[in-house]
């Protein structure tokens, strides 16, 4: 079918078939703008530059339901050569030769929604190629390539493309992307699946500046070739968004990769490498930025889970990173003035593998956070310098880390050590072996090892308020003031006044302290049991003699920095009604006591399994409590 002069509306039925066997023989051709295509039929063509549909004009509108098919080299299935042409696919789109693509659009904004499916087999055979700016593609079918270079969708060569994809992807080929990006400012979203099975096959490729990629609900991106990275930024200022999952399984094969200057990674999903050199993210450059508050798990050797080769990156994690493999560093600094900042876990497990590893460059800094789990050395090597290590794990954490380098001060090797809750931190040199012995050409990248600790004062701080609130609770239970002996009578002498008998009481409260500036966090507790029992001692004095036994726990801070238990074994008399002529109840009360303590701090500690130890402590105490209570009680007037 040939169309001149725009206009056109073409209409293959449901029962139709258009087939054609000769070079740039096509299906259908519209020249000139605004035509209206519509395939519920199929399409097949045979030789080379045989397209499906062609389309050369601005604003037409082609919709495929059933089938096309092409055969030759060059076969594209549809093929838009403007702008603004709009292209629907539910149906599928088939090409067999080298060059031939599912869609090609060759212009400005072009819209394609694709709900079916497309599959090629050649190479350079891509299932969606836009060439040129502010194309649109949203596509929830699926796309599957088998020849090299082979890309699932292409953008080449403009600015400002958008791709929404919620469908499938599947790339065989080498260097077969998924999604290829050239040119800056295009915008990818990816809530489907895209799996590449060749050599320097990226999920996503955006090669350029200011490119937006967001991977969010269900979406995944799955590589097992070499060198084939999740994600590749090769440009600056792109920003990449990530709450779901990547998986790569070749050598080389980065999770994230970022080739350029401020590039911004915000990662809450899940990264997985087995390849060897399979780093988590891989920021090569300056001035990047990224934070991490889902996973990273890399088990190839030198596979490290955050790896910044350049000047001034800034790494936040507050999730979790594990390396198993030799070499493979938790967070690997080289250049200079990178800064790391760390509020969940880093573990390095293998061989040579440090958690925290500064290799190369001036001014690399290191700070824990609240919530800082280390787990594996911490490691400065010989060729960098000016190190810092800053503690920042609140007032009420203790630690002991183990720091591999040339000790401390500012020149190679050296760690500069300070403590942001206002402690001096206390540097130990101890045996080399406690550290890893890094080499490098046979030459040992670490000379010196230290421990360095800093231990709170938590439990100083709070003990005083949960004593008070033990005394407190058990002043309660003695119900001072009160007729546990009956209340003078007017018309009674202190003789004929009726003596109360053996009463208990048990009792229970919590308290509950947030943090401050200046004061530690608590939850308490404490329960306990009073027992007294009237004794007669001549006519004027009404004594109880009492028996108190409680038991109280403390726990300073959410996490549990510090825990305290106590139990506390009071005995004493409440003297009752002392002045009963003069209108005040009066009653002291004296106790003498034992108080037993058990105390569990956690400590910090890299060189445990789980990145930090309990240190026990247990100690007694004796206790003298004694007091007075006085009160009146007066009638203001007849109903007051």
């Amino acid at each position: 079918i040939d169309t001149t002069g725009g206009t056109n509306t073409v209409s293959v039925s449901e029962a139709g078939s258009i087939e054609t066997a000769g070079n740039t023989a096509y299906g259908i051709l519209n020249l000139g703008n605004s035509n209206d295509t519509t395939v519920s039929g199929s399409i097949e063509t045979v030789g080379d530059r045989a397209y499906g549909i062609i389309n050369v004009g601005d604003s037409n509108k082609t919709t495929v339901s059933d089938s096309i098919t092409t055969a030759g080299v060059s076969g594209q299935g549809i093929f838009n050569f403007g702008d603004s042409n709009q292209t629907t696919v539910s149906g599928n789109i088939t090409t067999a030769r080298d060059a031939a693509f599912g869609i090609y659009n060759f212009g400005d904004s072009n819209e394609t929604t694709v709900s079916g499916s497309f599959e090629t087999t050649g190479d350079r055979a891509y299932g969606i190629y836009n060439t040129g700016d502010d194309n649109k593609t949203t596509a929830s079918g699926s796309i599957t390539t088998a020849g090299d270079t082979a890309t699932g969708i292409y953008n080449a060569g403009g600015d400002r493309n958008q791709t929404t994809f919620s469908g499938i992807i599947e790339t065989a080929g080498q260097s077969a992307y998924g999604i290829y990006n050239v040119g800056g400012s295009n915008e990818t979203t990816l809530s489907g699946s895209i799996t590449t099975r060749g050599l320097v096959g990226d999920g996503i490729f955006n090669s350029g500046e200011g490119n937006v990629t967001t991977v969010s609900g269900t979406g995944s991106i799955a590589t097992t070739g070499d060198t084939a990275r999740g994600i590749l930024n090769n440009g600056n200022n792109n920003k990449t968004t990530i709450s779901s999952s990547i998986t790569t399984a070749g050598n080389f094969g980065h999770g994230i990769y970022n080739f350029g200057d401020s590039n911004q990674t915000n990662f809450s999903g899940s990264i997985t490498t087995t390849g060897d050199t399979g780093h988590g993210i891989s920021n090569v450059g300056d001035s990047n930025k990224t934070t991490i508050s889902g996973s990273i798990t890399t088990t190839g050797d030198t596979g490290h889970g955050i790896a910044n080769i350049g000047d001034s990156n800034q790494t936040t994690v507050s999730g979790i990173i594990k390396t198993g493999g030799n070499l493979a560093h938790g967070i690997y600094n080289q250049g200079d003035d990178n800064t790391t900042t760390i509020s969940g876990t880093v573990s390095a497990t293998g061989t040579d593998a440090s958690a925290l590893w500064s290799t190369v460059g001036s001014g690399n800094s290191f700070t824990l956070n609240e919530g800082a789990v280390i787990i594996g050395d911490i490691s400065a090597g010989s060729s960098s310098s000016n190190n810092k290590l800053k503690f920042n794990l609140g007032a009420s954490s203790s630690y002991a880390y183990t720091v591999g380098g040339a000790g401390e001060g500012t020149g190679f090797g050296e760690w500069n050590f300070t403590d942001q809750d206002g402690r001096t931190p206390v540097v130990t040199s101890i045996n080399t072996s406690n550290c890893t012995a890094a080499t490098f050409g046979g030459v040992s990248l670490i000379s010196a090892c230290n421990l360095v600790t800093g231990v709170s004062t938590g439990n100083l701080e709070v003990q005083d308020e949960l004593q008070f609130s033990m005394n407190s609770s058990m002043i309660g239970s003695l119900s001072l003031g009160s007729s546990n002996s009956a209340a003078p009578a007017e018309a009674m002498s202190f003789a004929q006044i009726p003596q109360s008998s053996t009463w208990v009481n048990i009792y229970g409260d919590t308290s509950e302290r947030s943090a401050s500036t200046a004061k530690l966090a608590f939850d308490g507790s404490n329960r306990g049991l009073t027992i007294g029992t009237p004794v007669a001692i001549g006519d004027t004095l009404n004594l109880d003699v009492v028996f108190n036994a409680s038991n109280a726990d403390l726990d300073i801070r959410s996490s549990s920095e510090q825990q305290i238990t106590a139990k506390s074994y009071n005995i004493g008399a409440v003297l009752r009604h002392l002045a009963p002529s003069s209108g005040w109840t009066v009653d002291a009360f004296g106790f003498v006591g034992r108080n037993s303590y058990d105390g569990t701090r956690k400590v910090m500690n890299n060189k445990k399994a789980v990145g930090y130890e309990s240190v026990t402590a247990a100690y007694t105490g004796s206790e003298v409590l004694v007091g007075v209570d006085a009160h009146n009680t007066a009638t203001q007037s007849m109903t007051l």
